[in-house]
């Protein structure tokens, strides 16, 4: 689920739509599957959350439709779970995709990423080798960019550049 995931983002960043809706269909019936046994639901709902928002990102049209849809699986994932960072990151990226007039914010997708952050640095084994760790840390540097926070944008440049040396994404 994980790869696809990533791979379904890169698809949507790449126009690779039809890609990504491919990829979209597989990891719905993986998800389904996973939901069905009961396996890890924070996670599982937090994907869900995730792929509702890949779903918008394909048709922008969609989001009156299935927005708050996206926002239920996040929030159930982090009541499930409260230590669950990938919960997190979804509320984050649903706070920072949603156009203010919708209630967005990139403040409040701020607190979401830093509240990430702060649960994947708890645990040593969440940062070696996860790109989801640098994708949350590349997350940040965009926010703080957005909200045109240069230097703290710049700081967590460096420390991504301090545990990847040859990131250049």
């Amino acid at each position: 689920i994980n790869f696809q995931y990533g791979y379904i983002a890169y698809c949507i960043d790449q126009n690779k739509e039809n890609e990504a809706e491919k990829y979209l269909k597989k990891a719905a019936n993986l998800i389904a599957e996973l939901e069905n046994q009961q396996y890890d639901l924070s996670m599982v709902y937090a994907y869900k959350a995730a792929f509702v928002g890949f779903k918008i990102g394909l048709s922008p049209y969609r989001a009156p439709f299935i927005g708050k849809e996206s926002l239920t699986f996040a929030q159930k994932s982090i009541a499930i779970d409260g230590t669950n960072y990938f919960g997190y990151i979804q509320l984050g990226n649903i706070a920072f995709y949603t156009p203010s007039m919708f209630g967005g914010s990139k403040t409040e997708a701020m607190n979401h990423y830093m509240k990430a952050l702060e649960l994947i640095e708890k645990k040593p084994e969440y940062m070696k080798n996860n790109w989801n760790y640098l994708n949350l840390l590349t997350t940040i540097i965009k926010n703080y960019y957005e909200l045109k926070q240069f230097g703290l944008a710049k700081k967590y440049c460096i420390k991504t550049l301090a545990i990847e040396p040859e990131f250049d994404w």
